[in-house]
């Protein structure tokens, strides 16, 4: 899901600077954070601060006691009702999923309101220190980043030797749908080696035909687990044997949650991303 969310991202990036509350953990106790999207709520138990979650979005199931937390968003707005009576310290909104009128009802009625972005892999790092920063858990906050970085930097070593194949990645069945540069799928994509075939397109998360994915014939193809169950996945590609992933059986699906959220465990996504277009080397 917040895929589609990136598409209102730039109108939100201009007026950052003006609906963010920059919170000194020196100068305040933050003890009750209010999370609106599910990577973000991954984010603060990264930082150390998951004791201190007191509300979630809808779809909210990592770390996994985060699914007993109060739903206090989801896709079509923020329960404002709720939040207030949740009295938090910090609301953590996303710029990419949390629109200019939220954002703003939420400081209107008062509420500490800091606004994360997300475009690139080392957001997430970065992400996480800022909240530990807020949060006064930064030790926690810098132990986690580097363990970070160093799986990161272990992957890179692992898969140094792959040779570029071509990779389709699938987000639906019907509608079929695919991810460009765009998103953060392209990045890890591109990181293992693998070429995007539909990198180029318009838009984040464009609906394509199956003639194209035919005519660019892919090595590796991807399918996000939200696409369906593995039977449907299965039937809905053998009927395409002329395609290379397909005839050499290398459709593979993926974990959704850890590639398509922008939060730690992108590097689990990772792993399975360049696992799957290692094997396909000649």
């Amino acid at each position: 899901m917040t895929l589609f969310y990136r598409a209102r991202r730039c109108i939100f990036l201009a007026l950052l600077i003006f609906f963010s509350i920059q919170v000194n953990a020196a100068q305040r106790s933050i003890k009750r954070i209010i999370t609106l999207s599910p990577h973000l709520a991954e984010i603060v138990d990264a930082a150390g601060a998951g004791h201190s979650l007191i509300g979630v979005s809808v779809d909210s199931n990592y770390p996994p006691f985060v699914r007993s937390l109060p739903v206090v968003a989801d896709a079509y707005g923020c329960d404002y009702e709720r939040i207030v009576a949740l009295k938090p310290d910090l609301v953590i909104a996303w710029a990419g999923g949390n629109s200019w009128a939220e954002i703003h009802q939420l400081q209107t009625l008062h509420l500490p309101v800091h606004v994360i972005a997300f475009d690139h892999m080392v957001d997430i790092p970065q992400a996480i220190l800022r909240v530990g920063q807020w949060a006064g858990t930064e030790s926690a906050a810098k132990r986690f980043v580097s363990q970070f970085d160093q799986t990161f930097n272990n992957l890179q070593k692992r898969y140094a030797q792959v040779l570029p194949k071509k990779v389709f990645y699938q987000l639906s069945l019907q509608p079929l749908l695919t991810v460009t540069h765009r998103s953060m799928v392209s990045e890890v994509i591109e990181k293992c080696h693998g070429e995007n075939i539909f990198g180029q397109a318009v838009g984040v998360a464009p609906q394509i035909s199956m003639e194209d994915v035919i005519e660019k014939n892919p090595s590796v193809i991807l399918v996000s687990e939200q696409a369906g169950d593995t039977i449907a996945i299965q039937q809905f590609w053998a009927r395409y044997p002329q395609i290379d992933a397909v005839r050499d059986h290398r459709v593979v699906i993926i974990h959704s949650d850890l590639i398509e959220r922008y939060g730690p465990r992108i590097l689990q996504g990772m792993n399975e991303v360049c696992s799957a277009i290692a094997s396909a080397q000649d």
